[in-house]
């Protein structure tokens, strides 16, 4: 049986950190989790948007999602997917965490959610 657990992250001029975060992210395996990664760039800079989607590997999705002012990429990190939302406007920590969920995971169907502060490092064990 596989568990699939949603790992939400708010970047809002941190990107260093939100990329630090996502690589010790991928990092972590087990046969029996599937990982989703997703971002919300709260409307940081065309800069942090630029990092990220290249770094990603992020390409435009065509989501049928109801999230306005937001512009929503697919893309892998590892083994994992990922989610990019880039946020039109700032709204603020929750907000950013309401969104990425909102459009990573419409209809609630994630066993876990993870809401994780985009500078932490998490270690492989």
């Amino acid at each position: 049986m596989t568990i699939t657990v949603l790992v939400v992250l708010v970047n809002f001029r941190r990107t260093e950190d939100t990329l630090s975060c996502i690589q010790s992210l991928k990092q972590l395996v087990a046969p029996t989790v599937d990982l989703m990664i997703a971002v919300c760039d709260n409307e940081s800079s065309a800069t942090s948007a630029t990092a990220l989607i290249e770094t990603l590997q992020m390409v435009p999705c065509d989501s049928k999602s109801s999230i306005a002012d937001a512009q929503i990429l697919t893309g892998t990190a590892g083994l994992h997917r990922c989610l990019l939302l880039l946020s039109l406007e700032n709204t603020g920590f929750a907000g950013g965490n309401n969104l990425a969920y909102r459009a990573a995971d419409p209809t609630g169907t994630s066993d876990y959610v993870w809401f994780l502060n985009n500078d932490t490092e998490v270690a492989p064990d």
